[in-house]
C-alpha cells in the first residue's frame, strides 16, 4: 500500500518515461546501424527504481531486465532485428503492465518478452563485430604486399 501523493507521482512520471522509452525503442527500431541511445538504458532505469519503490514489483524487474539488455547491445557496433523486436515488446509490455497498474491492477509481465530479453543478455555481441587479423595473418599480407610492389608493372619502369 502506498500513499495517493505517491501513486499519482509515480503514474504520472512512468507514464511519460514509458511512453519515451517506447517511442525511443521503435525509433531506433528503423535505424539498427545507430548506436543505441543511452536514454534507453535511462528511461530502463527509472522505471526499474521508481517501480521497486511503490512496489510494483513486475514492471521493475521487467524494465531491470531491460535496462541490463540494453547496456549489453550498447557493447555492439550495432542492433540487430531481434534486439530491436525484444526492445520494442519490452517497452510495450511495460506500457502495458502500467496502465493496468493505473486501473489498479498488478499484473505479471509476458513470459515471452522476458525470455526475449534473457536471450540476448546470452548472446555474445561481441562476436559480431569484425575479427581481430592474428599475427601470422597480418605477416602473410604483409609478404603480398611487399610481392606486388616488387614485380615489375607494364607500362611503368623503373627508376
Amino acid at each position: 500500500r502506498i500513499g495517493l501523493q505517491l501513486y499519482n507521482v509515480y503514474l504520472n512520471e512512468a507514464d511519460e518515461w514509458s511512453r519515451r522509452l517506447q517511442v525511443e525503442a521503435g525509433e531506433w527500431a528503423l535505424e539498427l546501424h545507430r548506436p543505441l541511445p543511452d536514454s534507453m538504458v535511462a528511461l530502463a532505469h527509472s522505471l526499474a527504481g521508481s517501480s521497486g519503490t511503490v512496489g510494483f514489483t513486475a514492471l521493475s524487474e521487467l524494465a531491470r531486465l531491460l535496462e541490463q539488455a540494453l547496456s549489453h547491445v550498447q557493447l555492439a557496433p550495432s542492433g540487430r532485428p531481434h534486439h530491436a523486436a525484444a526492445f520494442v515488446a519490452a517497452a510495450e509490455d511495460i506500457r502495458r503492465l502500467l496502465h493496468q497498474f493505473a486501473a489498479g491492477f498488478l499484473r505479471h509481465a509476458e513470459a515471452g518478452v522476458a525470455e526475449a530479453l534473457r536471450a540476448v543478455l546470452a548472446e555474445d555481441v561481441a562476436a559480431s563485430q569484425p575479427p581481430v587479423p592474428t599475427p601470422l595473418e597480418l605477416e602473410s599480407v604483409a609478404d603480398g604486399l611487399s610481392q606486388l610492389s616488387s614485380r615489375p608493372r607494364p607500362g611503368l619502369q623503373k627508376l
